[in-house]
């Protein structure tokens, strides 16, 4: 009888290492395939290395981008060229988020709609170049950062520049010049590999309001053969939409502004996006 109990401890016993031994197999066999489903702020998929978790640290420490910042500033869609922009400007870039040119389900028939976190504006909109370095831009996850920041945390891959409304009526050539290619050589050097595109200052409509009417279309002609020339200068592209926005009598096309004849609607910020899509690829003129 006693033998019979012993016999039966040591089969349960070798019963129960087995069943460890094969709950550890398991294990291991299905880890691999676990760490190859996460994916990275970036988008990459791959092993979590300590390396990698290292870096991920770093990052959060320095207000980095993370993949939740990212995601959730507004849905995902198919990638094209468009998807890739990032777009710094003052007021006239801020429509496109008040117009609804943003992929957040009420876009309606735009020409393409983008993510919250492809727009970089100060909060309310207004930019003055000559703030350039004390300027915060009003990030959708609520950070607001300077410009050197914003592109040193993000490093975004391409990154339209509309700006010089503001301050439009005193602005001299020199000082423009001057504070126009300060802003360039922060993006620069805070991201070297991001590909800047100088786009000119849209023109005005013939209704502008009173308060608005030193801004005349001769002088953002003026203004906009400044940012072709630092553009060549500096080996950047130009992206000369402003002809594309004029009517026959070269004013902004009435359904094209918002109704201060200064601003740009949901249908003039569509036709941007399609002038941009139509004539710019992989950071250069077509």
């Amino acid at each position: 009888m006693n033998t019979n109990i012993t016999e039966k401890g040591i089969l349960l016993r070798a019963s129960g290492l087995l069943l460890i031994f094969a709950v550890l197999v398991l294990d291991i066999v299905m880890m691999p395939g676990l760490f190859s489903c996460m994916m990275y702020a970036d988008g990459r998929t791959g092993t979590n290395s300590p390396e990698t978790s290292e870096k991920n640290k770093q990052n959060e420490m320095i207000g980095g981008i993370s993949s939740e910042n990212e995601l959730h500033c507004g849905a995902m869609q198919p990638e094209s060229f468009l998807d890739k922009l990032y777009f710094f400007g003052d007021s006239t870039t801020y429509g496109l988020m008040n117009y609804n040119v943003l992929n957040d389900g009420r876009h309606g028939q735009n020409y393409h709609t983008l993510k919250a976190s492809q727009i970089w504006v100060p909060e309310g909109g207004t930019f003055y170049l000559g703030n350039i370095l004390t300027a915060r831009i009003a990030l959708c996850d609520g950070r607001h950062l300077s410009l050197a920041e914003a592109t040193a945390n993000i490093r975004p891959e391409y990154l339209v520049i509309t700006v010089g409304v503001n301050g439009l009526v005193s602005w001299q050539e020199e000082s423009f010049k001057k504070y126009y290619c300060k802003m360039i050589s922060l993006v620069c050097e805070n991201s070297e590999n991001t590909v800047i595109m100088l786009q000119s200052v849209y023109p005005v409509a013939s209704n502008v309001t009173n308060n608005l009417k030193n801004f005349t279309n001769d002088k953002i002609d003026i203004i906009n053969v400044w940012i072709k020339e630092i553009a060549e200068e500096r080996g950047l592209t130009f992206i000369n939409s402003n002809p594309s926005l004029k009517d026959e009598n070269g004013y902004l096309k009435q359904e094209y502004q918002n109704g201060d004849g200064l601003h740009l609607n949901t249908e003039g910020f569509n036709a941007i996006l399609e002038f941009i899509e139509k004539t710019v690829t992989g950071g250069e003129v077509k």
